[in-house]
């Protein structure tokens, strides 16, 4: 099509309407038969022959893209592939996450119910260490005071900072479920029993101790083993209640199930986070898959309109130069000679365009 133009067809039309031509020499017109003829009613050979050209021509942009349509279209269908997967997966990972969210608000509706104790855990454990390291100092004081040896005071003084606040805890804890076992009574009477017992036991041999002891202060202050005796016990026995006192509110009356209902809250909570996490994970790879395979279904729409346009563009101009091929025959005859195969109303042998080049046969992508 490159080679014929619509000039070198006017050219050819005139030259095949004449009646005559040129003879080399002597230089004069000589007769000859016009073509084509008049009786003539299947197209002009001319005419076949520019047919023949287009043909060629669109056929070749036609196996371009039919080239280039198998290296596309494994790519695609791969990537549809993915996007086909990323939705099941995502489906079931937003399940997953529906799941989550439901145990989560079921475990944590639960756990409110229990409304937990008036004093959180953290604080418990701040308060009962304040009163151990505040027990320390003043038994020490009450201790050396005594008489004791450094060591011994340290020692005395550390056991009763660390054991007051534990047995005080493990009451409190014991006194304060609501359900309680023969046993967890039982314990309860003899834990009681133990304390009193050992503070009355250490306040006898510390009575006993100073009777024999010491008689005053070195500050000249006298002060009897009884009365110091009564301050040793009426010290920690204060301590042990506070800590008690503690103990108790800090501590639920269905520790268990307020213990295993917080851990099943806690389960449920992470994995929650989990299931979220994932999903928004499979939801933004699902995302970034769509619009990979938008693009390449409109690169391939693109590729494929231009070469549509191609072969449009060569059937166009065969009807061009057709057109101009007639119109300088007719123009070149005496109109009683026109043949019917180049009126106007006789169609002319214009390329089929193949089926490839005139649907988009790709699958659209149906985008949720």
């Amino acid at each position: 099509m490159s080679t014929i133009t619509a000039g070198t067809a006017r050219r050819m039309g005139k030259k095949d309407g004449r009646s005559w031509r040129w003879r080399l020499w002597p230089f004069l017109r000589t007769p000859k038969d016009a073509m084509p003829p008049k009786d003539q009613t299947s197209p002009a050979e001319y005419e076949l022959g520019l047919k023949k050209l287009a043909e060629e021509r669109i056929q070749r942009i036609s196996i371009a893209w039919e080239d280039l349509c198998t290296k596309l279209k494994p790519d695609y269908t791969r990537t549809q592939e993915k996007v086909n997967t990323l939705e099941v997966r995502t489906v079931k990972e937003s399940d997953e996450a529906k799941a989550a969210k439901a145990e989560y608000d079921k475990t944590s509706a639960a756990f409110f119910e229990l409304e937990g104790p008036g004093l959180s855990h953290s604080w418990m454990l701040f308060w009962l260490f304040v009163i151990g390291i505040v027990e320390f100092p003043l038994n020490g004081l009450v201790f050396s005071i005594f008489g004791e040896r450094e060591w011994l005071t340290y020692l005395f003084a550390g056991i009763l900072c660390f054991m007051i606040p534990l047995l005080a805890h493990w009451l409190g804890h014991k006194l304060r479920q609501e359900r309680k076992t023969d046993i967890d009574r039982l314990l309860i009477a003899i834990g009681i029993s133990l304390i009193v017992l050992v503070l009355l036991v250490l306040g006898f041999l510390r009575a006993k101790y100073l009777a024999a002891a010491l008689s005053q202060f070195d500050i000249g202050v006298a002060i009897s083993p009884a009365m110091a005796t009564l301050v040793f016990l009426i010290l920690n026995a204060g301590a042990f209640f506070v800590a008690l006192i503690i103990s108790y509110a800090a501590t639920h009356p269905r520790h268990a199930v307020y213990i295993a209902t917080k851990a099943r809250l806690e389960e449920a909570r992470e994995n929650l986070k989990k299931e979220v996490g994932e999903e928004e994970a499979y939801l933004e790879q699902l995302e970034e898959a769509k619009q990979e395979l938008r693009e390449k279904f409109e690169f391939a729409k693109k590729k494929w309109a231009w070469h549509k346009e191609g072969a449009n563009e060569a059937r166009h101009i065969s009807e061009y130069v057709m057109s101009n091929y007639r119109r300088a025959n007719l123009e070149a005859r005496p109109a009683a000679d026109a043949p019917s195969c180049l009126g106007s109303s006789y169609p002319k042998p214009l390329p089929e365009i193949p089926r490839n080049l005139t649907e988009f046969d790709w699958e659209e992508p149906v985008i949720k």
